[in-house]
């Protein structure tokens, strides 16, 4: 599961399409191949698209990944999302309406 953002889900609707990604998937590592095992947690699902991107939480929006590579895919899609934040700025802090602007009164 994600690190980030909302992290762990734990809706019963999100623990049934894990385990149906896992399920299909054959509990294998669909980056490296690695063979995990039902209930040990050493592979996790992954929604392929994230959810914050508009990704759905259906079968096909979904892949199992070892935990190394579900960590590290967790890690760009947070590292993306700060540039993207970063690229768009924060907007201008706005004057209440019934406010007038601060006028400098020190004389400089």
């Amino acid at each position: 599961m994600s690190r980030w953002g909302s992290g762990r889900t734990s809706t019963s609707a999100h623990r049934r399409w894990a385990r149906a990604v896992l399920q299909r998937d054959e509990y294998r590592c669909q980056q490296c191949g690695y063979q995990g095992r039902a209930g040990a947690g050493d592979v996790e699902a992954d929604h392929i698209t994230p959810v914050y991107c508009g990704g759905k939480t259906i079968l096909d929006n979904g892949q199992t990944l070892c935990k190394p590579h579900h960590d590290a895919k967790s890690e760009a899609e947070r590292l993306a999302a700060l540039r993207d934040r970063h690229q768009r700025g924060r907007r201008p802090p706005e004057t209440h309406p019934g406010q007038q602007p601060r006028r400098n009164t020190l004389g400089g």
